[in-house]
């Protein structure tokens, strides 16, 4: 879990899995499994200090190919929005 410079709002932040996949659907059901549930713990403590919070996946295609200019490492982004 990982704060990062230049957060869209107050409370971003990333998950990423210690190995380096491509997206989170390249782990394994036991690691898929963990990462799920200490995301929605993360959700939960966010939630109390900063409101709703968006949990949004965003990498590398399918064939592993780049998209929108974004890294290959498997990452969660956890944005807090205000209703």
């Amino acid at each position: 879990v990982l704060p990062t410079i230049g957060a869209l709002t107050p409370g971003y932040l990333l998950l990423m899995p210690r190995r380096c996949v491509p997206s989170f659907a390249a782990l394994s059901e036991k690691e898929r499994k963990r990462a799920g549930d200490l995301a929605e713990k993360l959700r939960g403590l966010l939630a109390t200090h900063y409101g709703p919070t968006i949990i949004a996946e965003h990498g590398v295609g399918d064939d592993g190919s780049p998209s929108a200019a974004c890294c290959s490492h498997a990452h969660w982004h956890f944005v807090p929005v205000s209703g």
